[in-house]
C-alpha cells in the first residue's frame, strides 16, 4: 500500500488449496503484515488485511502477534487457540545444560517419565515396525506417487491443506533450503503409505531434531512417526521436537515418549460468509491437519 508514492504497509498471502471434506477452496495463509510505525493505528493493517481476505475463500494465519491478533478478531477471524508443542528429551543432561535452556525446558526434563528418556529405549517403535512391515525409504526429492498418497489419504482428515506431488515439490524441493530436509516415504513393497520430513538443527547452542512435516491414512500415523523419531534418535540429538494439530499424531507421539510443552503459535482462520461448510464444524480444532511446514512459520 503506498501514501504520497512511499510504501507505507504490505501483506502477503501463501496460496494453497484447502481441501474441506469433499471440496477443495482457494485459501491462503497471510503471512508478513508490515505497516511503518508512523502510520501505525491509521487503518492501514485492516485495509491490507481485507484485501487479502477477499482474494480467496478462507484465510489462515499462524503465529499471529498480539497486534495483529486483536486486529484479526475485530475483522471476524475465529481464533483456534494455540497448536500443541512436543519434546521428546533424548538427553536430558545435554537439554537442561543447553546455553540460555528456558525454564520451562528444565521444568519438562523433571516431569518427563523414565521411559520418555531412557537410553534407546524404542520397544513401541520397533513393534510398530515389525508388526506392519513397513520401511522408511529416503528420497531425493518428492515424485508423482505423492499424488496417489493425497488421493488416498485426503478424507481421512477433514480439513487439511493440499499435500501432493506439485505442493510438495514446491514446498521442500524448490525453495533455497532445500538441502536442510530430509525426505522419507513410508514403504511396504511396491506401495507408498505416507511421508515424512525432519530436519536438524541448533537450537540453543545443542543439536536438535524437528518432525516438519507428516502425511498418511491415519491409520498408518503411528509406525510413520515411530521410524522418523528412531531415525532421528539414532543420530545423537538431545531431543526431537513436534509442533501441529492433528489428533492421531498427537496419540502416536505420546505413545513414543513425547511429553508437552509450552503452546506459544496462535491459529485463526476466517472464511468468506457463503463458504458453502457450516462455521461450527471448521471451528473446531480436531476437524484441522496442521504441521510446521503450513505458512511459513518453519522457515
Amino acid at each position: 500500500m503506498e501514501r504520497g508514492g512511499v510504501v507505507v504497509g504490505q501483506q502477503g498471502g501463501l496460496p494453497v488449496p484447502l481441501a474441506v471434506g469433499d471440496r477443495t477452496f482457494d485459501a491462503q495463509w497471510a503471512v508478513d503484515l508490515m505497516v511503518r510505525p508512523e502510520w501505525r493505528m491509521r487503518g492501514v493493517g485492516p485495509a491490507l488485511s481485507q484485501v487479502q481476505q477477499e482474494s480467496c475463500d478462507v484465510s489462515l494465519a499462524l503465529s499471529v502477534s498480539e497486534a495483529a491478533y486483536k486486529a484479526f478478531l475485530t475483522a471476524g477471524w475465529t481464533d483456534m487457540g494455540l497448536l500443541p508443542f512436543l519434546v521428546r528429551p533424548l538427553a536430558p543432561d545435554r537439554l537442561v545444560e543447553a546455553h540460555g535452556a528456558p525454564w520451562w525446558l528444565r521444568e519438562l526434563v523433571k516431569v518427563a517419565p523414565n521411559r520418555a528418556i531412557a537410553g534407546s529405549a524404542w520397544a513401541a517403535s520397533l513393534v510398530l515396525e515389525r508388526v506392519s512391515g513397513t520401511h522408511l525409504e529416503p528420497i531425493h526429492a518428492f515424485d508423482s506417487r505423492a499424488d496417489a498418497l493425497w488421493a488416498e489419504a485426503r478424507h481421512d482428515y477433514p480439513i487439511a491443506a493440499q499435500r501432493d506431488h506439485a505442493t510438495l515439490h514446491w514446498r521442500f524441493d524448490q525453495c533455497p533450503h532445500r538441502a536442510r530436509y530430509r525426505r522419507y516415504y513410508l514403504v511396504k513393497p511396491g506401495h507408498v503409505l505416507g511421508y515424512v520430513v525432519t530436519r536438524v538443527e541448533t537450537w540453543h547452542g545443542i543439536q536438535v531434531g524437528r518432525i516438519v512435516d507428516h502425511f498418511s491414512p491415519m491409520k498408518w500415523t503411528a509406525p510413520l512417526l515411530g521410524e522418523a523419531v528412531e531415525r532421528l534418535h539414532a543420530e545423537g540429538l538431545a531431543a526431537v521436537f513436534y509442533e501441529g494439530l492433528d489428533e492421531r499424531a498427537g496419540l502416536a507421539l505420546h505413545a513414543l515418549g513425547f511429553v508437552n510443552g509450552p503452546r506459544i503459535t496462535r491459529f485463526m482462520f476466517k472464511a468468506r460468509a457463503a463458504l458453502p461448510v457450516q462455521h461450527t464444524w471448521m471451528a473446531d480444532p480436531a476437524n484441522w491437519f496442521v504441521t510446521d511446514a503450513d505458512a511459513d512459520r518453519e522457515l
